[in-house]
């Protein structure tokens, strides 16, 4: 199986509350690292990896992602969750499905902040599923963690997983063939249609692999810089990533 992935789909609707005053009036994808904002160096990176096609979940304070990303030379969609407020990252995810149907996409929290060889990794793998997990990372119970069996396959996500039956914490970031996306983008569209509108993509994973309709590869990144941005101590731990960063 030889996958070429070309479009990069990017979670950018929540809110950041725990970042304000910065993220009065944008989201924390916009965030600055320094030259950059956390959305500005993730479309960077993932243009240096051979990403040509961006479509952004947006949500809270649109017009300033768009006003961020305009200036970019990326080709770039817009899919709005106007219930972003009151709906989980699922159904955020849900309203790119139209822009991206039967095509294969690396999938990305729009907050992560992270060494490019994570992605360079992720998208050298050819499978119908692969998600990027960190075995190294000490766990908590907010994590979102996953179980991997001994042949590389995760059993079921989720943060209420408990941390000895954890293997590794999911990143955030999947590579999904056609077939996978389509699969993945149903479910939520299903759940949708029954006012299910609390899950995290994760837990759609979940029941997907319980019901043999996903076999996600788990593609260890242990040893390689990341963080998610949530918090102020996120952030400064982020900045620091960028300041130590060599070539990126």
């Amino acid at each position: 199986m030889n996958i070429t992935i070309r479009t990069a789909v990017l979670l950018v609707a929540g809110i950041g509350s725990r970042l304000r005053p910065l993220t009065n009036g944008v989201p924390k994808a916009l965030v600055p690292l320094g030259r950059e904002s956390i959305l500005q160096r993730l479309i960077r990176q993932l243009q240096e990896c051979g990403i040509v096609r961006f479509v952004l979940a947006t949500g809270y304070c649109e017009d300033a992602v768009r006003a961020a990303v305009t200036p970019l030379a990326a080709a770039v969609e817009y899919c709005r969750n106007s219930e972003y407020a009151n709906t989980q990252n699922a159904v955020s995810l849900a309203y790119c499905a139209p822009a991206i149907r039967d095509e294969p996409i690396i999938k990305l929290d729009g907050d992560l902040v992270l060494d490019i060889e994570i992605l360079r990794r992720v998208l050298s793998v050819s499978a119908p599923m692969v998600v990027a997990v960190d075995s190294y990372r000490e766990l908590d119970q907010e994590a979102m963690k996953a179980e991997i069996d001994e042949n590389g396959l995760i059993r079921r996500f989720g943060k209420s997983i408990s941390i000895a039956a954890a293997s590794a914490e999911s990143i955030g970031i999947e590579v999904l063939d056609g077939t996978s996306n389509n699969t993945v983008m149903r479910r939520i569209e299903n759940l949708m249609s029954q006012g299910i509108t609390d899950k995290y993509y994760e837990d759609v994973y979940s029941e997907l692999i319980e019901d043999s309709e996903l076999a996600p590869i788990a593609l260890d990144v242990a040893g390689l810089g990341w963080t998610e941005v949530d918090t102020f101590d996120d952030l400064e731990r982020a900045r620091q990533l960028v300041a130590t960063s060599i070539g990126d």
